[in-house]
């Protein structure tokens, strides 16, 4: 693990992901471009939508995470809404953002937005799954106590950019929350055992770009692979979010608010993708 601190002037950022976002983001925009290029779109046309979604991912993630994860932080402090450099994206939020600035601009281009959406999946899960191999380096998104052989400890202290010297003055958010739990004692330096979920989702991720890549290689329906990749991530997330230690907003069932929206998502586009296989089928009889 890798958590890093940085300080811009008076502004101080505690185990600052900025990088590991910027990363992510340009994995995915380099992968996009070339999917959507080889495939004869216009450059255009598919820099609008990109930059678009882009922007649009950023303040869909920061308004999910105000919504689903900040409990009454933000009601209580309205004004931290807009202080992101303190960090609190989510990647649901964010892929919800750049589908709906997807469909805008496709609109208004006159573009298939089914088209864009399956060209462009493989390069989003890929950025997701960098994404989360960010929040594994910085100690974000973790799970819950695990005693399997692979669960992993998070640092308690993170490194001060650019000295790389230990700040012991913050706590990681995984130390914080086994300390809370009685898992570790004050003197540790290391949160306890815990489900390495953010290494979950980038396998997950990184094997649902290989396998989408092969369906547009096959020259699947596009609504098809668009419609995968939708219900594919929300029911993947429905059942990770399970073994999540930073949790908010549980409604009943030990399940929250947003498992309850993923799920919802998942099984319309499920039914969605049955009735698309089913048109398709009758079409080759």
């Amino acid at each position: 693990m890798f958590p890093l601190h940085l300080a811009l002037g008076s502004r101080f950022m505690p185990f600052y992901e900025g990088a590991y976002f910027a990363i992510a983001i340009l994995g995915g925009i380099l992968l996009g471009t070339r999917t959507l290029k080889n495939h004869g779109l216009q450059e255009s046309e598919y820099e609008k939508v990109i930059y678009a979604a882009i922007i649009a991912a950023l303040l869909g993630g920061r308004l999910f995470h105000v919504l689903f994860w900040g409990g009454s932080y933000y009601f209580r402090n309205p004004l931290k809404i807009l202080a992101f450099w303190e960090g609190g994206i989510s990647i649901t939020g964010g892929i919800a953002g750049a589908l709906i600035a997807t469909l805008v601009i496709c609109t208004k281009l006159k573009a298939s937005f089914w088209q864009y959406l399956a060209l462009a999946s493989p390069s989003m899960f890929f950025a997701q799954g960098l994404g989360r191999i960010g929040c594994f380096l910085n100690g974000d998104a973790f799970g819950i106590s695990s005693s399997l052989p692979w669960a992993v400890s998070f640092r308690r202290f993170g490194l001060d950019l650019f000295s790389f010297r230990e700040n012991t003055g913050i706590s990681s958010a995984a130390w914080n929350w086994s300390y809370s739990k009685g898992l570790v004692g004050p003197e540790s330096t290391m949160s306890s055992s815990l489900h390495p979920t953010q290494l979950y989702e980038a396998l997950f991720d990184f094997c649902l770009a290989a396998l989408l890549l092969r369906l547009i290689k096959n020259k699947v329906l596009d609504k098809i692979i668009g419609s995968v990749y939708i219900a594919a991530y929300s029911l993947f997330r429905f059942f990770v979010e399970y073994i999540r230690a930073d949790r908010e907003g549980l409604l009943f069932f030990n399940t929250s608010l947003i498992q309850f929206v993923l799920l919802g998502i998942a099984l319309a586009f499920a039914v969605y993708l049955a009735k698309l296989s089913g048109k398709v089928v009758k079409r080759m009889e």
